[in-house]
């Protein structure tokens, strides 16, 4: 479940998809995963709740390995190619 403490989205062992529920809710956005498998990533930290739209796919992209790219106003998540 994400919770909202402090100012934060905190979330502890969501989905990918259910935080990218969450943010698109928050953030008036849509979204698609390039990986199907995606979907079923599970992640534990907060975000800023208040931060701008680009900080908190940058915590997300650092935390995960993960890329966001914008296609037609839909923000498309896949994996990063640098390991």
């Amino acid at each position: 479940m994400t919770s909202w403490r402090t100012g934060q989205f905190v979330f502890e062992n969501q989905t990918l998809e259910h935080i990218m529920q969450d943010l698109a809710r928050w953030y008036n956005f849509d979204f698609t995963f390039e990986d199907e498998q995606l979907r079923e990533m599970l992640f534990m930290g907060s975000v800023p709740r208040y931060a701008h739209f680009s900080q908190v796919l940058l915590i997300l992209e650092k935390s995960g390995g993960l890329s966001f790219t914008l296609s037609d106003d839909v923000v498309v998540v896949a994996m990063t190619h640098n390991k």
